[in-house]
């Protein structure tokens, strides 16, 4: 009966929030650590997994794109607004 007992071992280890977030902060500092590691390093504090980090990182870079798009696509418009106007005014 005793052969079937596989004792998982989990360290107690006190979560400290401010020497996490001090670590990640000198980390990204160095400029040498990569987006992936630093966002599975502060995981436990934000709760938001790497991966669904990454999807709200994407989502967020779309929606910018997109606006990019919009403002880009307003100030045509206003641009030829202008010329048609200027134009008008010749006649």
């Amino acid at each position: 009966m005793i052969e079937n007992i596989n004792p998982i071992y989990t360290p107690n280890m006190p979560k400290n929030n401010t020497e996490i977030m001090q670590t990640v902060t000198a980390l990204v500092n160095t400029g040498k650590v990569s987006d992936q590691t630093i966002r599975e390093q502060i995981e436990p504090i934000t709760g938001v997994s790497n991966d669904a980090e990454q999807q709200r990182i994407d989502e967020q870079d779309e929606m910018i794109r997109i606006t990019i798009r919009l403002i880009t696509y307003f100030l045509e418009s206003l641009m030829n607004l202008k010329m048609i106007m200027v134009i008008t005014r010749q006649f």
